[in-house]
């Protein structure tokens, strides 16, 4: 050992090891152990979790006199694990040693993880200790009167500390005021005792990435509940054959030269004498308070970072005064940063009108000038103000757990039935909304466009938030790609994947709204939410999802006709509909389904054309995909609001980990299955292609054949064969000339039969 000294003064592991088995450390035998000096050596303790059973190891070199059980054949000092099921962790303080870590904390970190880590998942934790021989009290006692003397955080660089030193001298120079810190006493207390250098390790065995990489997480947020002057990070991007090596071998990192921590710091890392039971049930629900717990399984993103619009706003106004002179300035009130573009409120001079410069021309010649994406000028909050919204370079990603895990959207869901997160807004302000207050939902967009995130958000809020009996949710996946993965909750009756079953899944629902409006008129109410105030009975809400609409009603055109239903009658009794489609053509989002589906949601579409089938109209700035979304909810002021769609989970790296979590979630939840039966209805026979027609043409008035061919899907000579027979059957009259079209002779009241 003597001789590697020479090679290598700073020691980073032992040649050998004596291990040796524990039962506890108390406070008293650890003070004890610290208080000596463990020259030339490497010595720690492991915590071993393997199946539910615990057991502890004190390490040294073999010359250390102790009075321990020796453990002749320490095998669980290996771990028996690979890639796929282990990640590795290491403790990291996030500023230098100068600043002390909380010395006496209510509960120790073996408590702590013990608490955290799911009782399928095993663990190994690793401390490993160096006695400090080296000037680091004088190390120390520099940066502490760096600290003092206004040096806000001190390296452990010698030189960077003197270049910092001649910063803070400037600036008190310049400022004619000089910058002190207030006295730390627990870094005169960390003086007086045995310095350590240390690592503090963590590698967990089993369960999924996602759970282990979220228990990591949880343990950085509890260790930190008592963080002092200095914080804790935990990194679990560690290399496995790496992690395996330095955790196998017990070898100090490099990066731990710099690296101190007291006697008095390290007691909350080595007691051992109050072990807490394995928490066998992590985050279970239970009183009835499962969105608390249930929430916490979902990881959360960084608040929305604020950037200075100074330089920004210089360049439009430098833009503006190029293309349009005017006197008096226009003053910046304020700059607010969003997820994907800035928004600027400028005060405008009486000189210059608004209609000025929010022409299409004028808005484009500026954007030119200033080299930007897209720029967007708006109308302010305040009289004489105006809002322009600039791109961001780079994109900030949002989460869901973070806009649903507050006060503000539990009183939120509390009011309301069915409440759903739309999104954030351009200055990254939450939306909030509610499936009973707008009643239908239309969602359009393109592949990668963030349709489907944005549809799996809002159907997990309404699984955390409510319970099986205050909801029911029946889903149609044609594809079998997205909603699938609902299956498993107790909210959800059924997920159909076949076209004729979907079909009678809409006839059923037709059956169960006549049934209820019948209650409601018994019970003398007018809908869903008096009906429950009045009755002990209380009708679940039922919602009804279908993805991929345009291919559903490629197979079966008749869904058309029971979804016109459905959207025209059922907003009274608690029945919604959510459809999403890729496609929104006219042959796939009629006019009447439109009209009877208000608000909308949109995202990235293929062309402007798709945005003017079910919006109307096209948005005034493009979507960049990604979740970048528009709302059109019907009774808002503007015609289009802009919003950032939300994240579950974000790992390029893991395309299923959303589709783990959400399994997860459903695992978790104790609420019993709720069995709905819903109206029975007879089989649906097979229509004939000319009763099709008739229906067709009934509910649509039309009769010209190239529309018709596309409403029917099927042959052109089989269309006119079926229009010829309409004919004799006297339902049309055939062309006169070759220019003239086929004309609906029946009448009303005939019409009306075949109408849905």
């Amino acid at each position: 050992m003597s001789l590697r000294r020479l090679i290598n003064p700073s020691v980073t592991s032992n040649e050998r090891y004596s291990n040796y088995n524990i039962e506890s450390l108390t406070i008293s035998t650890i003070k004890e152990m610290l208080s000596n000096s463990f020259i030339d050596g490497v010595f720690g303790i492991e915590a071993f979790r393997v199946t539910n059973r615990e057991n502890y190891t004190f390490f040294s070199q073999p010359n250390y006199d102790c009075k321990l059980t020796t453990i002749r054949n320490n095998s669980a000092q290996y771990l028996n694990s690979n890639s796929e099921n282990t990640t590795f962790a290491q403790l990291y303080l996030s500023k230098p040693s100068m600043f002390p870590i909380e010395m006496n904390t209510p509960t120790t970190f073996l408590e702590i993880i013990n608490s955290i880590i799911p009782s399928h998942i095993n663990y190994k934790y690793q401390l490993l200790l160096v006695y400090r021989q080296d000037n680091w009290r004088d190390k120390i006692v520099e940066q502490y009167n760096d600290y003092l003397n206004g040096v806000q955080n001190p390296s452990d660089n010698g030189l960077f500390r003197k270049i910092q030193r001649s910063i803070t001298e400037k600036i008190d120079e310049l400022l004619k005021w000089e910058q002190r810190h207030s006295e730390i006493k627990e870094v005169e207390q960390k003086l007086n005792e045995n310095g350590f250098r240390y690592n503090i390790r963590l590698a967990l065995i089993g369960g999924s990435k996602l759970e282990r990489e979220y228990s990591l997480s949880k343990i950085e947020n509890e260790i930190n509940k008592y963080s002092y002057t200095n914080e804790w990070l935990v990194d679990h991007k560690i290399n496995f054959k790496y992690g395996s090596e330095i955790v196998n071998n017990r070898v100090l990192d490099y990066q731990s030269k710099n690296h101190t921590l007291s006697e008095s710091e390290l007691l909350q890392f080595i007691v051992l004498e109050n072990k807490t039971q394995v928490n066998e049930n992590v985050n279970l629900i239970d009183n009835g308070k499962e969105e608390n717990n249930l929430i916490e399984l979902l990881p959360k993103g960084n608040d929305i970072k604020q950037f200075d619009g100074n330089d920004l706003a210089d360049k439009f106004l430098s833009a503006l005064r190029e293309l349009k002179s005017f006197r008096g300035n226009m003053e910046v009130v304020k700059c607010q940063s969003g997820t994907t573009s800035m928004k600027i409120t400028f005060k405008m001079p009486k000189q210059l009108k608004f209609s000025e410069i929010n022409k299409p021309n004028t808005i484009s010649d500026i954007q030119i000038k200033m080299g930007v994406k897209y720029l967007q000028i708006k109308q302010g909050i305040n009289v004489g103000e105006i809002d322009i919204m600039l791109p961001l370079e780079k994109r900030q990603k949002v989460f869901l757990a973070n806009y649903i895990d507050n006060e503000e959207f539990k009183e939120f869901a509390n009011n309301h039935p069915l409440p759903f997160l739309v999104g954030v807004d351009d200055i990254g302000n939450p939306i909030y909304s509610c499936m009973s207050k707008i009643k239908h939902l239309l969602v359009a967009g393109s592949t990668g466009s963030g349709k489907s995130v944005w549809l799996n958000q809002l159907i997990l809020t309404l699984l955390i938030y409510k319970k099986p009996s205050e909801l029911e949710l029946f889903m149609i996946d044609i594809k079998q790609v997205e909603l699938v993965q609902f299956s498993s909750f107790n909210h959800v009756q059924s997920v159909i994947t076949e076209a004729n079953e979907a079909v009678k899944l809409l006839s059923q629902l037709i059956a169960e709204m006549n049934r209820r409006y019948e209650l409601f008129k018994n019970a003398r109410v007018k809908n869903i939410r008096l009906y429950n105030k009045k009755s002990k009975n209380k009708l679940p809400y039922i919602l009804c999802i279908i993805d991929e609409y345009a291919e559903l009603t490629s197979k079966n055109n008749d869904v058309h006709s029971y979804i016109q239903s459905l959207t025209q009658l059922s907003r009274a009794c608690g029945i919604h509909l959510i459809i999403a489609t890729q496609r929104p053509s006219i042959d796939v989002i009629s006019g009447t389904i439109k009209s009877n589906l208000p608000s909308k949601i949109g995202f990235r579409c293929a062309n402007k054309r798709s945005y003017l089938t079910f919006l109307n109209t096209s948005p005034k700035f493009e979507l960049l995909g990604n979740g970048d979304g528009v709302m059109d909810f019907e009774g808002q002021s503007d015609e289009h609001i802009r919003f950032q769609g939300v994240l579950i989970v974000d790992d390029p790296n893991d395309e299923d980990l959303e589709g783990k979590l959400i399994n997860k979630i459903a695992n978790q939840i104790k609420n019993e299955k709720v069995m709905v039966k819903l109206p029975e209805v007879d089989e649906l026979e097979e229509e004939s292609d000319l009763n099709k027609l008739k229906r067709v043409i009934a509910n649509t008035g039309e009769t010209r054949v190239s529309p018709l061919r596309n409403l029917m899907k099927i042959n052109i000579n089989k269309l006119n064969d079926l229009m010829r027979d309409l004919v004799e059957e006297e339902w049309l009259e055939a062309p006169k000339t070759k220019q003239s079209g086929y004309r609906l002779i029946i009448s009303e009241e005939e019409r009306l039969k075949w109408k849905s």
